[in-house]
């Protein structure tokens, strides 16, 4: 069959329609335009097609079904006033006619008249409701305006109208997911799946639902099908960072490196791909990898500090010092005003404990950058290490005069007025910590450390460790705090096992063999308090108090 033919069967068949409506034209020459009409739509020239509907009109005033094909032109020229104009008068004449309400809808919708666009969907829904379009559209803005049961009312009429349509379970799953009932989400998007097995957008879905339930296993099952497909580009791209995501969520961060390498193939110059390849390369131990990724950040953005940092960092992880000191350098003399750069020198410089130095290169960054607070506290860093105790008390508060926010310069506020013996003032630094951050675990089990240490507030002291152990309680330090303090208490035997735990979880600092060695000798265990104080003093040989206490145990032993 020709063209022609196939063209001329086809309004044949569509004029038929008309000329059968309740309302047809009065006058034959009307059949004249509405067949230029059909042929203008054809060619998408609704210009032309609404000018023979609107001839054809005038003759025909009460066919619904050429107000129809007005309204519907209307809407393809994007007409949207005439277009709710001629909706209302056929509405008024056949409230069943749902695809011009559903055009009124969406017209009103795209130019942000949602209330409108509510009332026309609803009528559309009415009107017909079969058509499950219209449902889902009216979910949607349900769904915008923040009425999550009428959405959900709406999508329950769109599956009445078609529970097996791919479209109204794929809505159904992505508006269960997005709001915070991923577990709902997984039933339709199985079936969805079973049905139309390549839907575009479900297989990645289905990861996100399942990686939002922590089933990392099957969000990966998901996301790796999906990568492999041939879905939409989109879809891949989505599915390759899930897989990513998961692989390091569910405790398999090697096999985040072959998507991330994959991502990068396809977006070499993604800064935030490179960068997150060098994290995990890093967490690896990969350092090799990662100062390549490293070098070609610094390429890509020569003039983003944070790169030349990242390469001095994992310089310096490498044991090229020098290597670590030329990057540094290498940007100074590019941005010598960068005090930035003076920032991280002096870091560096305190990382290799040049502390002069570190103190000189934070100076001069102070100098460039007096208001900047993470400058300030770089400063105090050093001012520390140093032995300058109050000297960095002094800069760790400017930067939280600075930075009110600034959650790691009130802990070192914190530490170093601990050291000064301002407890009350070091207690209000580590309440301002635990003020951003609830549940700061370190925070909790200083407070209780420094009480304890000092013999006060004993069972306030226990409750902030038992906080700390909530947080992290395979903690080898926070289970010695608890041990010390229970120490305190005169719970020795309870003492006993919480620092033994501590050694047995890895716990090497010797304060924790001193702790131990403390509570067997107050156990009247002197043989065994003796062999802690000694694995204490393989660790410490200078320890003058450690080296007493053995000195002193021996003696009653002889």
């Amino acid at each position: 069959m020709t063209r022609v033919a196939l063209l001329a069967l086809l309004f044949g068949w569509l004029v038929g329609a008309w000329w059968a409506a309740p309302a047809r034209a009065q006058d034959e020459s009307s059949l004249e335009h509405v067949t230029r009409a059909l042929a203008a739509e054809q060619e998408d020239d609704w210009e032309a097609a609404l000018r023979e509907y609107s001839i054809a009109l005038k003759t025909d005033s009460a066919s619904n079904y050429l107000l129809s094909r007005v309204v519907h032109c209307l809407f393809q020229l994007g007409r949207d006033d005439e277009v709710m104009s001629f909706t209302r008068v056929l509405w008024r004449r056949d409230s069943t006619q749902a695809g011009a309400a559903a055009e009124a809808a969406e017209m009103a919708f795209l130019h942000g008249r949602v209330d409108e666009a509510t009332e026309w969907y609803r009528a559309a829904t009415r009107a017909k409701p079969s058509e499950p379009r219209n449902w889902t559209q009216l979910a949607a803005i349900y769904e915008q305006l923040g009425r999550p049961a009428d959405a959900d009312s709406a999508l329950a009429g769109a599956q009445r109208a078609a529970p097996e349509n791919p479209g109204v379970l794929y809505y159904l799953a992505w508006f269960r997911a997005r709001s915070g009932r991923a577990a709902q989400a997984v039933e339709p998007l199985r079936k969805l799946l079973d049905i139309a097995p390549g839907y575009p957008h479900a297989l990645p879905l289905l990861g996100q639902v399942y990686e939002d339930l922590q089933r990392y296993p099957e969000a990966r099952d998901a996301y790796q099908e999906a990568a492999r497909g041939d879905g939409p580009p989109e879809d891949r791209e989505q599915a390759l960072r899930g897989l990513a995501r998961v692989s390091v969520l569910g405790g398999h961060p090697e096999e985040a490196l072959d998507p991330l390498r994959a991502l990068l193939a396809e977006h070499p110059g993604d800064f935030r791909l490179r960068h997150l390849r060098v994290d995990l390369e890093m967490r690896l131990h990969h350092l090799t990898e990662a100062q390549a990724d490293a070098d070609t950040l610094a390429a890509l953005e020569p003039d983003q500090i944070q790169w030349a940092g990242l390469r001095a960092d994992l310089r310096l992880r490498q044991g090229d010092s020098t290597g670590a000191q030329d990057a540094l350098e290498e940007f100074r003399k590019a941005h010598p005003e960068s005090h930035r750069i003076h920032e991280l020198l002096a870091s560096f410089e305190l990382e290799r404990r040049q502390l002069p130095e570190a103190l000189r290169e934070a100076d001069r960054a102070r100098e460039l950058a007096p208001d900047s607070a993470s400058v300030h506290f770089v400063r105090g860093r050093v001012l520390s290490e140093m032995q300058r105790t109050a000297d960095a008390e002094s800069a760790f508060a400017t930067a939280t005069r600075l930075d009110p926010g600034f959650l790691s310069a009130y802990f070192a506020l914190g530490v170093v007025r601990e050291r000064l013996g301002r407890l009350d003032s070091s207690e209000a630094a580590f309440r301002r910590v635990l003020a951003l951050d609830p549940h700061n675990a370190l925070a909790h089990n200083y407070i209780g450390y420094m009480f304890a240490d000092r013999g006060v507030r004993l069972q306030e002291a226990l409750q902030e460790i038992q906080l700390a152990l909530k947080e992290d309680p395979e903690n080898s330090a926070f289970l010695d705090s608890r041990g010390w303090v229970l120490y305190r208490l005169g719970r020795w035997q309870e003492a006993r096992t919480d620092l033994q735990e501590a050694i047995n979880k890895g716990g090497q600092d010797p304060v924790i063999q001193e702790h131990l060695g403390d509570v067997l000798t107050s156990l009247k265990l002197l043989r065994e308090a003796q062999q802690a104080y000694q694995e204490a003093l393989k660790r410490d040989p200078q320890n003058a108090t450690l080296k007493a206490k053995l000195q002193g145990l021996e003696e009653q032993l002889r």
